[in-house]
């Protein structure tokens, strides 16, 4: 059959219905699909999540939750609560959120990392250069926000590193307490990986340090 017979064939009660996966920058999975009206409709997915479709909750998330002394953690909204800045006594705000600026520069002592919300993100590369930042805040007596967009992956992840690294936790005893402190954090699963290097590798340097203590001590009797 040629080519002008099939277009000529061409029926389009005889397409079958489709649908387009979309995944944009955040990792965020939109299926569109096309209604018998003729209208789009979208639906929203979260990555990694074996088809489970998720309702989108765009209720404000304005609270600053603290987690140890002078760390806090929130969503960009909290980032944007100035009332509850001031009543936490804020001098610090750590904001690893992609697409969101800085409210209050004149006001707080900022530090910007963006990442990307996917597990494919390499987040163990600014674990010390944000441990650095949230430490000095608590060293000088501060009170730091570490937030992203949600407050759920990305900051989430910094403060468990922060937990790991500076506090000396487990990666266990560092998730729940985060987890009392908010509860609905869910860090991705490439996060979670990572941060579990990251404790491993703080276990053997904290074994390693105490061993050449030890080994010093020695000589000097």
């Amino acid at each position: 059959m040629s080519f002008l017979s099939d277009l000529q064939a061409y029926s389009q009660s005889k397409l079958r219905p489709t649908t387009t996966r979309i995944t944009n920058s955040i990792g965020q999975i939109h299926h569109e699909a096309r209604s018998d009206d003729g209208t789009f409709q979208t639906h929203d997915q979260l990555a990694n999540s074996n088809s489970i479709f998720m309702v989108i909750d765009n209720s404000p998330d304005e609270k600053l939750h603290h987690v140890i002394d002078g760390v806090y953690i929130g969503s960009q909204d909290a980032a944007i609560n100035i009332a509850a800045l001031n009543e936490c006594r804020i001098t610090h705000i750590l904001n690893v959120a992609t697409g969101i600026k800085n409210a209050f520069p004149e006001q707080y002592k900022y530090l910007n990392i963006e990442l990307l919300d996917v597990p494919e993100t390499n987040i163990q590369k600014v674990f010390t250069y944000a441990n650095e930042f949230i430490q000095q805040a608590v060293t000088n007596h501060g009170h730091i926000l570490i937030h992203c967009n949600a407050g759920i992956s990305r900051s989430a992840s910094i403060v468990l590193a922060y937990l790991i690294g500076i506090r000396h936790m487990k990666y266990d005893d560092a998730y729940r307490l985060l987890k009392t402190a908010r509860s609905n954090i869910k860090p991705n699963d490439g996060f979670i990986q990572q941060l579990k290097e990251y404790a491993a590798e703080m276990t053997r340097t904290n074994e390693n340090s105490v061993v050449s203590t030890d080994k010093v001590e020695s000589c000097n009797m």
